[in-house]
């Protein structure tokens, strides 16, 4: 158990200011790529996809390594 807590801090701290994303594999690398390049915009960012994907971890990648991480965050559920 202790061993597998150790590689979670491991994959978090080599993420840092990813909002908690972790992961190591190609895609999960594209992703962190991507959350780089949008947080330096200033155009808003839509995020789609099923419930439980993780696009609100991935909002708050954006904003808090943004233009704007010094202002509010709003999610916004947009549910059917």
């Amino acid at each position: 158990m202790e061993d597998h807590a150790n590689l979670s801090r491991a994959a978090l701290s080599s993420q840092a200011g990813f909002g908690g994303l972790i992961g190591q594999s190609a895609p999960m690398h594209r992703l962190y790529e991507l959350i780089r390049k949008v947080s330096q915009s200033t155009s808003p960012v839509l995020l789609i996809g099923e419930t439980g994907t993780g696009k609100e971890l991935v909002a708050r990648a954006i904003h808090f390594r943004g233009l704007r991480r010094e202002g509010a965050l709003v999610p916004v559920d947009v549910r059917h």
